[in-house]
């Protein structure tokens, strides 16, 4: 049972519907002084987020079951540690309470969560294995986690619209990578990624475009005069500089190792960004 329980929380990756979620709750904090009057309306929608990222990787995971067990054995449905059925069940039950909550919130909350839901299996079952369709939708997923935030208070504004492209860019980047450093084992799989058909210097370009556009894009709102004057000194630090970072680090030495390190460095910095978000406003 503990096993069982513990493989179900590997394959739905809750820490990173967390962050999702905390992208929906600064989405409608950027919106103004509206967000505050309604915590209910915000926490649900957070939720909702969390429970569509769940879906996501479980969907993901399920459809990927067979190719794993050449590559990564290690997951919870190859390694035996979790049945495909019940997968499956938990898929759709994180789908069904998605939208439930969804409609909590209005008719267009429960609209977008069901497109939400039908994006990220459309992801898994046929754009995964595209040329640059899967990485957008991924990106177009993230920014999303934004905007369902300024859905929930039936608000919006230009730092939330800025916050959503900065989300897009980013995800953008680390799917990229992702891309890149899974490349290997996605050929062996015959899972025909977009590293799989640019190969890895093309590739390493694409992610260099993300990256460097993802860095300049940090400072715009600093150009455009978008909240706090000290924004730019938490940006700098905390998005901008880093990513530069990253990018040179990459192409410097693109070896596995780096790829991973590089990886993981880059879900850390999406991290600190929410410092300079906070300064939008």
């Amino acid at each position: 049972m503990v096993g069982a329980f513990s493989a179900a929380l590997r394959i739905a990756r809750p820490h990173v519907g967390l962050l999702a979620a905390t992208y929906t709750v600064l989405g409608a904090y950027l919106t103004g002084n509206a967000w505050f009057r309604q915590p209910s309306a915000i926490i649900r929608a957070a939720l909702v987020i969390a429970l569509i990222v769940a879906f996501g990787f479980i969907i993901n995971d399920y459809h990927d079951s067979d190719e794993d067990r050449l590559s990564k054995s290690y997951r919870p449905i190859p390694s035996g540690r979790l049945s495909s059925v019940t997968a499956f069940k938990l898929a759709c039950m994180c789908a069904a309470l998605a939208v439930l909550v969804g409609a909590s919130l209005g008719l267009l909350a429960a609209i977008t969560a069901i497109v939400l839901v039908g994006c990220s299996a459309l992801y898994s079952y046929v754009l995964k294995a595209t040329l640059l369709l899967g990485i957008l939708m991924v990106a177009v997923l993230n920014a999303s986690t934004v905007l369902y935030g300024c859905i929930a208070v039936d608000a919006f504004s230009p730092a939330a619209s800025m916050l959503a492209v900065l989300a897009l860019l980013n995800a953008g980047t680390q799917e990229t990578l992702y891309n890149l450093e899974d490349r290997a084992e996605d050929a062996k799989s015959n899972v025909r990624t977009t590293a799989v058909r640019l190969g890895p210097e093309a590739t390493l370009t694409l992610f260099t475009a993300f990256g460097l556009g993802c860095a300049v894009a940090t400072l715009v709102p600093w150009t455009a005069h978008l909240g706090s004057g000290f924004y730019i000194w938490a940006a700098l630090p905390c998005s901008s500089l880093p990513l530069l970072g990253i990018v040179a680090f990459v192409r410097r030495r693109p070896t596995q190792g780096n790829l991973r390190l590089a990886h993981s460095i880059l879900k850390l910095v999406r991290l600190s960004s929410v410092v300079p978000v906070l300064l939008l406003r």
